[in-house]
């Protein structure tokens, strides 16, 4: 690559940081003053200030042309004027004329992308040295320049010869340069054409929504890598023509927010039951989802529950259950939220969804086992029994719901055995005392799974009745490993 053709490389990396896609070519604007700040010739008459005034002494041609203060126009060519610097040669004066021709072709085609963009949109933090190392490294870009720079062919130089405050001469040169139009807007439009084209394979209809989150996402890094492409790559929607960048990122969280869960009414689960639902999810944009995992979050009277991650199965769903032996009895409230964004952290917001259920205290039944001597034991003495049950449920907080008339088989069961025989009469009294082996069970499924028994003799059987009343109901032991069987 030349001096000139580097430094070219350089500017036009530098309008590229000011535009977007470009559509259709169309007539460029060429500024009536190439020169940048009105032109060098400000500099010309005098170095600065406090240096001597420099002195025209002739001019090559001697006649003054008139592209020099009107820039020629024409249908097939684009003109422009470079204008040098005061140099000690005329080669030199002739070479900084190109390079500055050079920077108003830049600025021609900056202006020329700047105002054919769909979306103006301008990218900050990118220097014209960071775009410049990009069009080095990228060939395509880097051949697209070089062929421009090959297309300016010079027409006329007009050169003005100074004689400085130290007596010495200095040359400042015009130079009228021009290009193709039509050559030049068409290189524009294929090299963003042939860009997005490009990035646009990459787009084949993803077959589910997590592959087109990955693909966006991967299509949206390489572009933010590349201002240059991310500046050029269009996108022919049927609305019309949009930048590429702009049209993932809405279209990324247009996908992303077309997603819900189907409707899951309120349930409710014993405390030692499981709650198992199915959680559907859906959209419009997207027949299949895909293997996305969703964070199931509960609420409720208990301290948030850690999240457990669930993975969406082919059909879309996946089997939610709900363990409730470690929640107290009460309402919770279930969050569901896909976790788009650890795909694709562009995506603004995740999809969420919910529902409730409440946790009912387990129903267990009561039985009465009485064997021996039953004499004085009746159904007073048998309530007395659950009332026992019930103070020893309410004092230690046990999670169960005492149901006389509930069934016995399979269920929770509250058991109360009494076995009575009469004792002989002891001197001195020589009164018959009734002796009694009481016990209390709670089983579940058939299988035993906490127990208590106490020997209590009393004079009858109202005594013995309120022994065991008061043996169960002040129990602490048992019922606080009832509650904790239930918890496990």
């Amino acid at each position: 690559m030349t001096k000139k053709q580097g430094a070219f490389l350089s500017s036009l990396a530098g309008i590229f940081v000011l535009c977007t896609c470009v559509s259709t070519p169309v007539s460029a604007p060429v500024s009536a003053d190439p020169r940048p700040n009105g032109g060098r010739s400000e500099t010309l008459e005098r170095q600065g200030s406090g240096q001597a005034e420099r002195r025209l002494i002739r001019a090559e041609p001697e006649q003054k042309p008139g592209w020099i203060d009107t820039i020629p126009k024409t249908g097939e060519e684009l003109f422009f004027v470079g204008v040098s610097r005061a140099l000690a040669t005329a080669a030199d004066a002739r070479n900084d004329a190109r390079e500055n021709a050079f920077i108003q072709v830049m600025r021609f085609y900056g202006e020329f992308i700047r105002s054919s963009a769909v979306e103006k949109t301008y990218f900050t933090g990118s220097s014209a040295e960071t775009i410049a190392a990009l069009i080095n490294r990228e060939e395509e870009i880097s051949n697209f320049a070089q062929a421009v720079v090959s297309q300016i062919g010079t027409d006329s130089y007009y050169t003005e010869i100074y004689l400085n405050g130290q007596n010495r001469e200095e040359y400042v040169v015009y130079a009228l340069c021009q290009i193709p139009r039509k050559k030049a807007e068409q290189d524009i439009a294929d090299f963003a054409k042939n860009t997005s084209e490009r990035y646009g394979n990459l787009l084949a209809a993803p077959p589910t929504l997590h592959s087109a989150l990955l693909v966006y996402g991967d299509t949206l890094a390489a572009l933010e890598q590349n201002p240059l492409h991310r500046a050029v790559a269009y996108y022919d929607s049927p609305d019309g023509r949009v930048n590429l960048y702009e049209y993932l990122s809405l279209r990324l969280n247009t996908l992303a927010g077309s997603v819900s869960f189907a409707p899951l009414p309120s349930a409710s689960v014993e405390k030692i039951g499981t709650l198992d639902t199915t959680v559907t999810i859906s959209s419009p944009l997207a027949a299949v989802i895909g293997a996305i995992d969703c964070a199931v979050s509960i609420y409720g009277r208990n301290n948030p529950a850690p999240k457990v991650k669930y993975t969406v199965s082919a059909d879309n769903s996946f089997s939610l259950k709900i363990f409730s032996s470690h929640l107290e009895p009460g309402r919770y409230t279930v969050q569901l939220e896909l976790l788009f964004n650890e795909i694709n952290h562009r995506v603004r917001k995740n999809p969420v969804g919910g529902f409730s259920f409440e946790v009912m205290p387990v129903s267990a039944a009561f039985d009465f086992v009485i064997s021996g001597d039953s004499t004085g034991i009746g159904d007073t003495e048998k309530n007395a029994l659950i009332q026992g049950i019930q103070q020893g449920i309410q004092a230690y907080g046990v999670p169960v719901s005492l149901k006389t008339d509930a069934a016995k088989q399979g269920g929770a069961v509250f058991t109360v055995t009494l076995n009575l025989r009469q004792q002989a009469p002891v001197p001195p009294a020589n009164r018959a005392l009734l002796v009694c082996d009481a016990a209390i069970a709670f089983s579940r499924g058939g299988a035993v799974h906490e127990s208590a028994s106490k020997r209590i003799t009393e004079i009858d059987a109202a005594g013995v009745v309120g022994q065991v009343r008061k043996f169960i109901g002040e129990n602490q032991s048992f019922f606080q490993n009832v509650t904790n069987k239930l918890s496990q």
